[in-house]
């Protein structure tokens, strides 16, 4: 199976070294889909995920066999379904024209500037901030300072306002890419001190979290919308090198909750042996491992619903304390400690033990259309006139949104956060809507004409 691993390597580093050729962008919406979910935490992770160290971290030393036995299977699951991505991303313009190039216009961008727009976004920021403190001083705990064991489990998993604070800051989030991305472009020109403020203190409250991903996931978010637009100041070995600073910071923060000094041996240990990003695989190895050795029937969808009816507290709906992905998990390696959040995913593990290798290569082809559409997207996106600075923004930053939508998508453990993650977009846009109502602000002059000429530059030039 190492053979294997290392011609899915291969073969899916030059896919997307092929798609960077074609279109000069290295991180295109597939690209970064197939980087940051198949090839680093599957096809990387592979290499280091069974290590004694990585074993041990799950006290599964003594069971090494059997783990390389359940890794090799997973392995061929997501080579299969990795498959169906590209399948389905070559098939999709082939079934279905239009996303071959020839659309002729962009959907229409709200009839809203972007300063209002940008209003919209400062103010949902620190609504979720503020909700996210009201809860911090409510509960007079901060889990990044609080030398509580399991101070954040607590606060995460039985706590019953849990859903404002989860909810509070994946809005915030999601309105801090939006600021972040326009401010790093130069697309964002008022209320620049206020965008400062809201950032600084969306980020301050992330760190208190504790959460690597709060913390880390909005820059990662904007920086793909920055590239989209600035390809030629990402090449793969600079991406190389921005991927590795992220993971240190990663690991960093790993060793500061855990109150463990900062050494370079220490960072070296987490990124490789500890939790931080290629543990993922190990731990769906680990749950495989224990489906198959009890004979678990399928789910058929059980894991999915559950995270899908996430917002339903489970003392409401037994249904989710079942079969919720962390539930799940842990019942399946006989974990009983009722702190522990679940073991983690990588991209088809889930649908595997739902709908087995059916399941895998529908969600694959689904998963490729989609990426194609949005690969499209994009450079349609770029054609538009530099100056039609609301039009061409607006629509970046829904698409690569609808990016984070569908990864959030794939995956039982944190299906649930979509709802926060719409919402947020919605109230950018409803925020924006009664500002132009309330003060009357129109868009700038002559970016109603730059639309139009964005429309006839797609019409002269339909193909991609």
């Amino acid at each position: 199976m190492l053979t294997l691993d290392w011609i899915m390597l291969v073969g899916c580093t030059w896919w997307a070294l092929w798609q960077y050729r074609r279109t000069k962008i290295l991180l295109t919406p597939s690209n970064a889909f197939l980087i940051g979910t198949i090839i680093l935490p599957v096809f990387v992770a592979y290499l280091l995920a069974l290590s004694p160290e990585s074993l041990a971290a799950i006290g599964q030393s003594g069971h090494a066999l059997s783990m390389q036995w359940a890794a090799d299977e997973l392995l061929g699951v997501i080579c299969v379904g990795t498959i169906c991505v590209m399948l389905g991303h070559w098939a999709a313009p082939r079934l279905f024209p239009r996303l071959g190039g020839n659309q002729r216009e962009l959907p229409r961008s709200p009839r809203v500037s972007l300063h209002q727009l940008t209003m919209g976004a400062c103010a949902v920021c620190l609504f979720g901030v503020a909700s996210v403190w009201l809860f911090f001083i409510k509960e007079w705990q901060i889990p990044l300072l609080s030398s509580a064991p399991h101070a954040r489990e607590l606060l995460e998993m039985n706590h019953p306002l849990r859903y404002i604070y989860t909810g509070g800051f994946t809005l915030a989030n999601t309105a801090a890419v939006f600021l972040m991305g326009g401010l790093s472009l130069g697309k964002i020109r008022a209320y620049r001190p206020l965008c400062f403020f809201a950032i600084t203190a969306l980020t301050i409250t992330n760190l208190c979290t504790a959460s690597r991903a709060n913390l880390l996931a909005p820059f990662i978010s904007a920086g793909l919308i920055y590239f989209s637009l600035k390809n030629t100041k990402l090449t793969p070995f600079r991406a190389l090198g921005l991927a590795a600073l992220l993971l240190c910071a990663a690991s960093a923060l790993q060793l500061i909750r855990s109150h463990t000094g900062l050494s370079f041996e220490g960072l070296w240990d987490e990124v490789i042996h500890g939790n931080t990003f290629f543990a993922n695989f190990r731990d769906s190895s680990y749950v495989l491992m224990g489906f198959e050795a009890n004979r678990y029937p399928l789910f058929y969808g059980k894991t999915i619903l559950a995270g899908l009816l996430g917002f339903v507290p489970s003392s409401v709906l037994p249904f989710r304390q079942q079969y919720a992905w962390g539930a799940v998990t842990l019942g399946i390696v006989n974990i009983t400690n009722p702190l522990h959040f679940g073991l983690g995913q990588v991209l088809f593990a889930d649908w595997y033990i739902n709908f087995g290798t059916a399941g895998i290569a529908l969600e694959g082809l689904v998963i490729g259309a989609l990426l194609k559409w949005l690969d499209v997207r994009l450079l349609q996106i770029r054609r538009r006139p530099k100056g039609a600075v609301s039009d061409q923004y607006f629509q970046l930053f829904g698409l690569w949104f609808r990016l984070g939508v569908l990864g959030t998508l794939c995956t039982s453990a944190s299906v649930m956060l979509v709802y926060p993650q719409l919402l947020g977009y919605i109230l950018i846009l409803a925020v924006a809507y009664a500002a132009r109502q309330i003060f009357g602000v129109r868009p700038a002059v002559g970016e109603g004409m730059l639309r139009q000429a964005g429309r006839s530059a797609i019409l002269e030039h339909p193909r991609i």
